[in-house]
Parts: structure tokens; C-alpha cells; sequence
């Protein structure tokens, strides 16, 4: 049986690149603690982690902002990471394999089982990831929304993969 510990140590890692807002960080931390998600990376945000609107918006979820990790470059963010897949709501013209959320996280999932750590990455609020930040993974999370309006919010995009992750386990 899979405890709360065992589902934190085996999660993907979440990374926002140039997140722009405090309390989008702060929802963005309540939205993992849900979801049994513990390991966030910011690179490059704007505004500050841990910022009274941050910690206040993550709304006892402040642990995951205190422990986040800091990077000046996407590269440096994924040393580590043996796979990553890139959220996003626009069609790209690239060679990348294109997941469901489900099929997306059943990768995840699998990759993990084999030693592997994984992540998946959210882009700024205003612009999403752009081509050159989507190049570093290994392929792309479509989440299926209205064709006309497909944007959301930072923190709804990380809650709706975290529930996926959470759900699977």
C-alpha cells in the first residue's frame, strides 16, 4: 500500500519557468500539497516566492514555497531530470510527442518506476512556455479545453495535472 511519504518521494517535479505573479506561485504550492506533489523549482520568476501574498495564497501550503529551489536557466532546472514533459494550450510545430493528460502522466508514472526523475513544466502566466523553453522536454501535455478559449490560469493548469498524478496513484 502506497503511504502519503511514498506518493511525495515519487512525484514529478514541478518547474515553473518565468512565473510572473506571488500569489499565482502561492496557489500554485496549495495546488500541489493537494495533489501529493512536494518538489517545486521556479526559474527565473518575476516576483518573490515568499512574499506575504505567496505565502498567504498557499494557504498552508507555505512548506512547498519555503523549500522551492531557484534557478537562472531552464538547463540548470532539469540537470537532474530524465524526462519532462512541457504543459501547453497551443498547437506547436514541433517534432514532440503529444500526450493526453492521462496518457502524459501514465509516462510519467512509467519512467518513475524505472529509477527515473521526471517533471513536468508550466510556462508564464502572459505567454506560456515559448519554443525555445519546450525544446528541453521530451514531449507535450495537451490539456483538452474550449478551442476558443483554452487559456487558465497557472495554478488551475498545475491543479488539473496534479489531480491526473494524484488520481493515477
Amino acid at each position: 500500500m502506497k503511504t502519503v511519504k511514498n506518493l511525495y518521494q515519487s512525484a514529478p517535479v514541478v518547474i515553473l519557468v518565468r512565473p510572473q505573479l506571488d500569489e499565482n506561485m502561492g496557489m500554485v504550492a496549495r495546488a500541489m500539497m493537494n495533489c501529493c506533489l512536494s518538489e517545486l523549482r521556479l526559474v527565473n520568476p518575476r516576483d518573490n516566492h515568499l512574499s506575504p501574498k505567496a505565502i498567504s495564497t498557499a494557504s498552508g501550503a507555505h512548506q512547498i514555497l519555503e523549500s522551492a529551489k531557484c534557478f537562472s536557466s531552464l538547463d540548470d532546472a532539469l540537470k537532474d531530470i530524465h524526462f519532462a514533459l512541457a504543459s501547453s494550450a497551443r498547437k506547436r510545430d514541433m517534432t514532440k510527442e503529444i500526450y493526453s493528460p492521462e496518457d502524459g502522466i501514465k509516462a510519467i508514472q512509467q519512467k518513475i518506476s524505472n529509477g527515473e526523475k521526471t517533471a513536468i513544466l508550466f510556462g508564464a502566466e502572459r505567454t506560456g512556455l515559448e519554443n525555445k523553453e519546450i525544446v528541453y522536454s521530451n514531449g507535450i501535455i495537451e490539456i483538452p479545453l474550449n478551442p476558443l478559449h483554452s487559456s487558465l490560469n497557472l495554478s488551475q493548469a498545475v491543479l488539473l495535472l496534479g489531480y491526473e498524478w494524484h488520481k493515477s496513484t
